[in-house]
C-alpha cells in the first residue's frame, strides 16, 4: 500500500514539474498573440510599437481554436497549424511567402484524417483525397492550377463507388451514376 502512494506522489510531482517547465518555456520564447502583433498597410506582420517586421512563431486563439504559424521578416513562412484547445489538430500544412504550399492535411474533430492534398502558390494542385468519418475514401480527384480536372470519383461510406464526374478545368463535362446492386 505504501508503494502505491509513493508512485502516485511521484507521478503528481512529475506532472507539476512538466507544467512549470511548459509555463517557463512559453513565457521565455519568441511567441506572440494577437494583442502583440499587427498587420500594417504594407501587408507585413509587426510587433506592436516596432518598425521592423516581426520574425518568430505566432500562437493565438481564434473562435476557441489555437492558430500557430511561423513568420520571417513579417511574412508567414513555415509550418501552419490549427488545433482545438485540447490539442486535436484540425488543419496542418506549410506556408511560403504567405501562400499555402506542399501537402496539407485536414482532420475531423476527433483527430481522424478528413482530407489531404497539395497546394502550389496557394492553389490546390495534383491528387486530393477525402475520407468519410469511418476512414473509407469519400472522394478523389485531381486539381490543375486550382481547378478540378479529369475523372473525380465519389464513394459512399461503405466504400462503394457511386459517382464519376468528368471535369475540364472546373467545368462538369459528364456524370456517371453507379447503381449499387445489393444481394440479400
Amino acid at each position: 500500500m505504501i508503494h502505491f502512494k509513493k508512485d502516485a506522489v511521484l507521478k503528481l510531482f512529475l506532472k507539476v514539474i512538466l507544467f512549470i517547465v511548459f509555463i517557463l518555456f512559453t513565457a521565455c520564447s519568441n511567441y506572440y498573440s494577437d494583442q502583440h502583433i499587427e498587420i500594417k498597410e504594407d501587408g507585413l506582420i509587426y510587433k506592436v510599437g516596432r518598425d521592423d517586421p516581426f520574425t518568430g512563431r505566432i500562437i493565438d486563439t481564434v473562435e476557441n481554436k489555437i492558430v500557430e504559424y511561423d513568420v520571417i521578416d513579417g511574412v508567414k513562412n513555415g509550418e501552419f497549424r490549427i488545433s482545438s484547445i485540447d490539442g486535436v489538430v484540425s488543419i496542418m500544412g506549410n506556408v511560403e511567402d504567405n501562400m499555402n504550399i506542399g501537402e496539407w492535411n485536414y482532420f475531423y474533430p476527433n483527430g481522424q484524417l478528413e482530407s489531404k492534398g497539395n497546394f502550389n502558390h496557394d492553389l490546390p494542385e495534383g491528387r486530393w483525397i477525402w475520407f468519410h468519418p469511418n476512414g473509407n475514401v469519400k472522394e478523389t480527384g485531381t486539381f490543375l492550377e486550382g481547378l478540378k480536372v479529369g475523372r473525380w470519383y465519389q464513394y459512399n461510406s461503405d466504400g462503394n463507388l457511386v459517382l464519376i464526374i468528368y471535369y475540364d478545368f472546373g467545368e462538369i463535362i459528364d456524370e456517371v451514376h453507379i447503381d449499387i446492386i445489393r444481394s440479400t
